[in-house]
């Protein structure tokens, strides 16, 4: 059923684009990009820091690190967001928690540990 309605919005746009008022081309074009986009693994590159102090002259582990998520925009990567866990939690776990989140749960992801 899926790919029938795929089918069609493309049949519809590129046969009748010029018939079709802008409304409908919009309706057409918003749609094929967010079906492309579900189908479309989007990669994304991340960094672990564990958190340490200093405790008389050494240097100890807090028990929490920091995820910084990049993306790659115009071959260049750039830093998303940044975010804290525990050390015993699962980087990518947290990082699919935070896309969930803020409105990013029906993308597929995926995670590079750079």
């Amino acid at each position: 059923m899926f790919i029938v309605k795929l089918f069609c919005l493309l049949l519809i746009y590129f046969f009748y684009r010029k018939v079709c008022g802008e409304e409908i081309k919009n309706y057409i074009c918003r749609t094929l990009i967010n079906i492309k986009n579900l189908f479309i693994m989007t990669k994304l590159f991340y960094t672990v820091e564990k958190q340490t102090q200093i405790i008389d002259t050494v240097e100890e582990c807090t028990g929490w690190k920091t995820i910084q998520v990049y993306e790659i925009a115009n071959d260049q990567p750039k830093m998303w967001f940044e975010l804290e866990a525990r050390n015993d939690d699962s980087n990518e776990e947290e990082i699919q928690t935070w896309l969930d989140n803020n409105g990013f749960e029906d993308r597929e992801y995926e995670f590079v540990w750079l």
